[in-house]
């Protein structure tokens, strides 16, 4: 994703050893002699999802599972990186190891470990912040979550429903909560998100780790509700939190 935001409507990706190493228009980029052909005619390919704010499950007790659903169902939709903001730090730190050296199939962790409320530091370093509103579970009323329930027969979705459990797709889904427009604040928040972002703060996707994966495509049909561009707010889900 270049400086503007360019869509590039016919182009070529060239991908060496599970590496991005080109990206350009079709006929600028040049095709090494011997290369796989993959014709993705009539498809749209965006940059991996990274979710900056996604509690995620990794384990059982104190054992990392090979065959992760949650994490499965992530990739399925599109969704390459998670940072957690406050998780096990014996489950997530240990996850990431067995995904970065392939032991397990995943998404890449990041996490900050257990965080110990109240804990006040003797020194500070300066960093880049970001704004990361979690519009599926916003507060002042009904969540992005609840909204796309009411929208949508979620739990019929073919990729979840293919690596999530029905007990834990269908309670939330099927059963789900009907209300009124004016009662969700999904678009009010997001339209804060977007004041912030005109005014020059970095915005995040962070889908809290509601509904496995879905629920980052969520958090971008939500800023875009809340009156963001479609690639604001793919922006948002992508090269903002890398």
């Amino acid at each position: 994703m270049n400086d503007e935001r360019d869509v590039i409507e016919s182009g070529t990706i060239i991908v060496t050893n599970n590496r991005v190493e080109a990206v350009g228009a079709s006929g600028e980029v040049e095709v090494p002699l011997g290369a796989q052909i993959v014709d993705a005619k009539g498809k749209t390919i965006i940059p991996g999802i990274i979710d900056a704010h996604a509690h995620g499950r990794y384990g059982e007790g104190e054992i990392i599972v090979e065959n992760n659903w949650n994490t499965l169902a992530h990739l399925a939709l599109g969704v390459t990186t998670q940072h957690n903001p406050s998780s096990s730090a014996k489950l997530a730190f240990a996850s990431a190891e067995y995904a970065n050296t392939g032991q397990i199939l995943s998404t890449r962790i990041f996490s900050t470990g257990e965080i110990v409320y109240g804990a006040k530091s003797l020194s500070f370093a300066p960093v880049d912040s970001g704004y990361t509103p979690t519009l599926v579970v916003t507060y002042g009323g009904l969540t992005s979550e609840d909204y796309y329930y009411q929208q949508y027969n979620v739990w019929e979705h073919p990729i979840l429903a293919n690596f999530v459990p029905p007990s834990v797709l269908r309670p939330r889904s099927v059963r789900r909560v009907m209300a009124p427009e004016s009662e969700f604040r999904d678009d009010d928040a997001a339209a804060v998100a977007k004041t912030l972002m005109d005014n020059g703060v970095t915005v995040n996707i962070g889908a809290h780790g509601q509904r496995e994966g879905l629920a980052s495509h969520w958090e971008m049909w939500s800023f875009v509700r809340g009156g963001m561009s479609p690639m604001q707010a793919l922006s948002a889900a992508t090269i903002n939190p890398a």
